[in-house]
């Protein structure tokens, strides 16, 4: 749950119906309760609903970061036109890869770099991994793989 940053005093949440597999942000506040977002299209331009959203992040008032951990990728949405801006994992593959092409297995927290401007932290939790966003090419990198010797890249 965050501050929405599109309506002031209001709050972005993002909420699970499990037993349709489907995941949505909504927007509440003082006189408006309304869907941001509930499915985005592929690289196909095919339409796809989200299925587990356990985080997000507004990159500004109308731009969004979204990642679906059942469907192991991150999604760039702009909510004033329901427009998938890009997307970033080899959907519907999971996996395990950096680059311009990276991979995730189940891409959970995201939060900003506090150290880097240009930098947002993803936890991958089935790479046990904390991978780093470049924001100005949108390229990942492995940080720190957790195992039980915890050890850093």
């Amino acid at each position: 749950m965050q501050q929405d940053l599109l309506h002031p005093g209001a709050l972005l949440f993002a909420n699970i119906e499990r037993w349709r597999n489907k995941g949505r942000l909504y927007s509440k506040g003082a006189g408006h309760n309304y869907l941001v977002a509930e499915e985005f299209h592929d690289k196909n331009g095919s339409p796809m609903s989200f299925t587990w959203i356990v985080s997000f992040l507004q990159l500004n008032s109308t731009v969004l970061l979204i990642p679906d951990v059942r469907r192991p990728c991150l999604v760039l949405f702009n909510r004033l036109n329901n427009q998938t801006l890009s997307l970033l994992g080899n959907y519907p593959q999971r996996g395990y890869a950096d680059g311009d092409m990276p991979m995730f297995h189940h891409p959970q927290t995201l939060i900003f770099d506090v150290m880097t401007k240009d930098q947002i932290l993803l936890f991958d939790k089935g790479n046990n991994a904390l991978r780093g966003i470049n924001t100005g090419n949108w390229s990942v990198d492995t940080l720190t793989v957790f195992n039980s010797s915890f050890v850093v890249k």
